[in-house]
């Protein structure tokens, strides 16, 4: 692909700071990302009383003057071509003020001189796929998407192709409590559409699962009918043949805690946990079921999204939908190290997965303008910018072809290589009218990254889940370990739209 054009240039990238700091996030650039450099100290104001001097002081006064200023610039703009050299920013076009201001620019988080924006630009590169408008075809095998019934069990991606998983759930009536309770939660594997095993736990919630391997862990809560009971995390693992190896409940003294990712580990398996609403734990099992380490840090109201493995550690994304989605470093041991959070000056980015690949952080995500920062970042946010037209227009009959070209307009999917000790995206590729969705590697080893292409929409002011539906085609990108796309494949796969 010889062509770059940049679709989003990513302005800043902020540092959130450890539990039992400060609360407040520092602002730093996409390319400037160490945080603990002291701010630029302000020039002090000599303030000179009035003095009798002969013209000969005088004009000694001035040539020193103009010495140190000969010197301060000099010394300021050796400043910046370290900075520029350290950070593979371009000098091409640039006068030498236009070199310090830049700088200083990046330097402060400010932003505003007019030529730091391409600067940026040009320090990134930034690469668009480009995907054929939704053919009749395409709405005729969505159509069922669009229409089905999409609260019942869920179907999630496997490992491999033609490998999904099946959850469901059945209920039994409570004679002493006179209402239906949670009997038990099954996963059902599927090769190709059939069955191959499915295996059954009584008295559980299951959530989803993690492939280890051959096998696959499943977790969940303990169910609950009353805010007095407590919500114990389990987990089990599943091998090949649907056996059941070991199950595990995990009382860590909370009165709430759900499990938010499971990794494969060196010797294992990496569980993270979050307790009372409040508590980032880690623990790590064996493959016999036992635990080998648990450390806990108090970091405050952030949910546990996703999780990868990072070179002897772990990245673990968090959410917050009043400020959105946080990545942070996690050491073995469970210290918390640097985080971070995307976006740019106009648009807001929602992470999907993220997968660590070929020595770099690699981010599925997508991007939606930026609306009033006091609004929750939830799905209905993402779909703001749609609805405010909608209702400005006071057109609530509009069309589905309408709409969907609004709602394609209002997402861009995107892929995000990111350098794994600073979080700064070397490379990113974006696709126009979609989201970017599951992260995997395949038999090969290469990156297959999924993009879900909106494809029809439909406007559903009455339910309370969600104001926009419809239904999504999935494509496939593959890439090797140098970033290369070495293929794209229209799946035929539809997945629902729900906003």
């Amino acid at each position: 692909m010889n062509k770059k054009e940049i679709k989003t240039v990513l302005k800043q990238l902020d540092r959130m700071p450890l539990p039992d700091k400060e609360p407040i996030l520092a602002r730093c650039a996409i390319q400037d990302l160490s945080c603990s450099q002291a701010e630029p100290k302000p020039n002090r104001r000599l303030r000179l009383k009035p003095v009798l001097a002969s013209l000969v002081a005088l004009g000694i006064l001035l040539s020193g003057a103009t010495v140190y200023a000969t010197v301060a610039e000099a010394r300021d703009y050796a400043a910046a071509i370290t900075f520029f050299n350290a950070h593979n920013l371009p000098l091409d076009g640039l006068s030498r003020s236009e070199v310090k201001h830049v700088y200083r620019d990046i330097s402060t988080g400010t932003f505003t001189f007019g030529k730091t924006a391409a600067v940026i630009t040009s320090s990134v590169s930034g690469y668009d796929l480009f995907q054929a408008e939704p053919t009749p075809e395409d709405l005729a095998a969505l159509w069922q998407v669009k229409n089905g019934n999409h609260t019942g069990p869920a179907f999630l991606p496997g490992q491999d192709d033609g490998v999904t998983y099946r959850i469901s759930y059945t209920e039994r009536l409570d004679e002493k409590l006179g209402f239906n309770v949670t009997d038990q939660s099954m996963i059902q594997k599927m090769v190709d559409g059939q069955p191959v095993w499915e295996a059954s736990f009584k008295h559980r919630w299951l959530d989803s699962y993690a492939v280890l391997g051959d096998a696959v862990v499943v977790y969940g809560q303990t169910p609950t009918w009353s805010s007095e009971q407590t919500a114990y995390a389990w987990l089990a693992l599943v091998d090949n043949d649907g056996r059941i190896c070991w199950q595990h409940v995990m009382d860590n003294g909370f009165k709430q805690e759900y499990i938010g990712a499971v990794l494969p580990d060196e010797d294992g398996l990496a569980v993270f946990s979050r307790g009372n609403l409040e508590v980032f734990c880690l623990s790590r099992f064996d493959l016999a079921g036992s635990r080998t380490h648990f450390s806990q840090t108090k970091i405050g109201n952030y949910g546990i999204r996703n999780a990868a493995r990072l070179g002897d550690g772990y990245l673990v994304q968090l959410l917050d939908y009043a400020q959105g989605d946080r990545l942070i470093q996690v050491a073995r041991d469970g210290t918390l190290a640097d985080a971070y959070t995307y976006g740019s000056e106009d648009e807001n980015y929602f992470i999907a997965d993220m997968v660590a690949f070929a020595g770099q952080v690699c981010l599925s995500a997508y991007a939606v303008p930026r609306m009033a920062e006091d609004l929750p970042r939830t799905s209905h946010y993402e779909v703001g910018p749609v609805l405010e037209k909608i209702f400005a227009s006071k057109n609530f009959e509009i069309s589905n072809q309408e709409l969907t070209r609004l709602v394609r307009d209002n997402y861009t999917a995107l892929l995000l290589l990111c350098d794994p000790e600073s979080g700064e995206p070397r490379v990113f590729y974006s696709v126009a009218g979609s989201l970017g969705a599951a992260l995997s590697l395949n038999e090969n080893g290469e990156l297959v990254w999924e993009v879900e292409s909106i494809t029809d929409t439909f406007l559903s002011m009455a339910t309370s889940s969600f104001t926009i539906g419809g239904a999504s085609t999935v494509y496939r990108y593959t890439f090797d370990a140098a970033g290369t796309l070495l293929s794209q494949e229209k799946t035929g796969i539809a997945a629902p739209f729900r906003k």
